[in-house]
């Protein structure tokens, strides 16, 4: 465990410079506020410090991690939930403007909406690997319902 004592979903961790920065969504009790919070660390398991300007993102329309952070035409790029309305609607890219041990900020600047696939309600992670390129999506689907077996 990284981190005793905190309750977090989708915690994402990225490596910049030999540091270590844990992007994690913090639950408190059973509720989660759509939250994110940022911890840093010059090892994996060494000491990890939070970020003095957590909670870093507090706007469930963009706060919970959706994929691993990553790098396009020299800019790092977060993928995160669109929670705003429902659980992962859809999926907003933030280009990373500033990360260090004292500030950070973020702008929007795309967003993947569930239209990639006929019948989806929400699409909530990316990424990808050298080979392959990875969205999940959900939908609701019917259930039939089998018939009570009656035992004589």
């Amino acid at each position: 465990m990284l981190l005793d004592g905190l309750t977090a979903v989708d915690a994402t961790l990225h490596v910049d410079d030999g540091v270590f920065w844990l992007f994690a969504n913090v639950v408190e009790g059973r509720e989660d506020r759509g939250q994110l919070c940022l911890f840093s660390s010059r090892s994996l398991d060494g000491e990890w410090r939070p970020h003095p300007r957590n909670p870093i993102v507090t706007d469930p329309g963009r706060a919970r991690p959706a994929g691993r952070i990553f790098t396009r035409a020299g800019a790092h790029i977060r993928p995160s939930q669109d929670c705003a309305r429902r659980y992962g609607e859809a999926i907003v890219l933030n280009r990373v403007d500033v990360l260090s041990p004292t500030e950070y900020r973020e702008t929007p600047v795309g967003r993947i909406e569930p239209d990639w696939l006929a019948g989806l309600e929400g699409t909530h992670t990316y990424t990808f690997d050298s080979r392959y390129e990875f969205l999940d999506g959900y939908r609701h689907v019917a259930r039939v319902q089998r018939p009570a077996l009656r035992v004589r």
